[in-house]
């Protein structure tokens, strides 16, 4: 892709566009993401503080005259003589029309954000064996155009990539492990949070705000289409939007997304790199056949975006990919903090899981530099389900009292607060369901007399 080194590199094939998206507003991204296709030509998307910035396509896509002509706010044929009289003095297309008086400042603004969204979904249907590569705090498209007056807003971006150029495959696989499942969406979106949709899959949100549904309830329900419904929880599952019964982050785009894993680049360094030339050649065939040279910060990189993409996969309910990765990742970097915790959980929810072991990793990760809220967040949802509740609640308030913005971690201490307030004064428990608890335990004492 180039002579420079990206922070994060790979295939759209292995990591989707739409992945790239959800990410960069994850972790407030700056930087260029370089999309480089089999036939060599490259495009150039700028994030910052994770909302798409600039766009540069190899091949010309949603020009700004053919935007306004299209909205109206603008004549063919005065399109194409402003166009003409720009490119003679060397300036910006806008920049003619708003000096000229031709187009406002709120029209342009509008019309230059259509153009940037227009340009994003198209980069949804590039083929999947494009290369991709990130670099971090660098902006490559600096000279290039400008950025939309109004700032774009990642979920109606991931939204209109999806209806228009979602691929099936990725839709049905998504799909596919929720069949069986009665969804419904988190309690804590907000209202107007599918406002961009259409009226048809409004009336699938409005199915699943009042109750929980199974997938053929909803198209019994409504007048959507299969490839509709699937479009729709596609989305909703990128945008963590269903409640999926297991821990997750916030859903996409909301304020409490603050904190969700430390710097993965050092401060500069993508900048220290230099430019990277949109126009130049693909590499030569030596140059491409021969392997990449894997530093230790590149190696921590690939741990670090395996650790995120674990993340991601639980959210969605891929256990089994979700865990593959996680181990991908301590393995590549096993003096992180947060790949050892993370790994910790997956091992405490196999069954007996080996207590000893678990105290003596969670012990080992707070021993190291590094984040250690997600440490105590996922040995608090360990001790939680080993029945340690007084032990799980110390954990989760350190993580809200470190981190007011964790939504999660908030929850389970408003919920075990709530136990206590319903516990009997003389004998106050933190426990779940106790009159369950204690059928399910003579269930189990009567099993052992009749096996007796």
């Amino acid at each position: 892709m180039s002579a420079l080194v990206a922070q994060a590199a790979g295939l759209l094939a292995t990591t989707p566009f739409a992945d790239w998206l959800v990410r960069a507003q994850d972790q407030h991204l700056t930087g260029t993401l370089v999309l480089e296709n089999p036939e060599g030509q490259r495009h150039g998307l700028y994030f910052e503080a994770g909302a798409p910035n600039r766009v540069k396509i190899a091949s010309p896509v949603a020009r700004l005259g053919e935007v306004l002509v299209e909205r109206g706010d603008l004549s063919p044929e005065r399109s194409a003589d402003t166009i003409e009289r720009a490119r003679q003095l060397g300036i910006l297309h806008g920049q003619l029309l708003l000096a000229e008086g031709v187009v406002d400042s709120r029209r342009l603004g509008e019309a230059l954000r259509e153009q940037l969204a227009r340009q994003v979904v198209w980069l949804f249907g590039q083929p999947q064996q494009t290369r991709f590569g990130y670099f971090d705090a660098a902006n490559f498209l600096v000279d290039w155009g400008a950025p939309p007056l109004v700032p774009s807003d990642p979920r109606q971006l991931l939204w209109r990539g999806i209806r228009e150029q979602g691929r099936t495959l990725e839709i049905e696989q998504a799909v596919a492990q929720l069949v069986g499942h009665r969804l419904a969406l988190r309690g804590d979106l907000p209202l107007a949070y599918f406002d961009f949709m259409g009226k048809e899959e409004r009336q699938l949100i409005d199915l699943l705000r009042a109750r929980a549904r199974t997938i053929n309830e909803l198209l019994a329900l409504s007048s959507a289409s299969e490839e509709g419904l699937g479009r729709v929880l596609y989305f909703l599952v990128l945008s963590r939007s269903l409640n999926l019964g297991i821990p997750s982050l916030p859903p996409l785009g909301l304020d409490a997304v603050l904190d969700l894993a430390p710097e993965t680049v050092a401060p500069g360094r993508a900048a220290r790199m230099g430019r990277l030339a949109l126009r130049s050649p693909t590499p030569t065939p030596a140059a491409a056949s021969e392997p990449p040279k894997q530093d230790p910060v590149d190696e921590a990189t690939n741990a670090e975006i395996s650790f995120q993409r674990a993340e991601a996969l639980l959210a969605r309910g891929s256990f089994e990919a979700a865990e593959r990765e996680a181990r991908n990742a301590l393995e590549r970097d096993p003096q992180r903090p947060e790949h050892i915790a993370l790994c910790a959980w997956f091992s405490a929810m196999k069954p007996e899981p080996n207590v000893g072991r678990l105290a003596t990793e969670f012990n080992r990760a707070l021993r190291l530099p590094g984040n250690t809220i997600k440490v105590r967040w996922y040995r608090g949802l360990v001790l939680k389900r080993l029945d340690r509740h007084a032990d799980a609640l110390r954990e989760f308030r350190f993580v809200v009292m470190s981190d007011p913005t964790h939504v999660d971690a908030a929850r389970e201490v408003r919920v075990y607060e709530a136990r206590l307030r319903r516990s009997p004064k003389d004998r106050p428990s933190l426990a779940p369901d106790a009159p369950a608890r204690r059928r399910s335990l003579l269930s189990w004492l009567f099993k052992r007399r009749e096996l007796g």
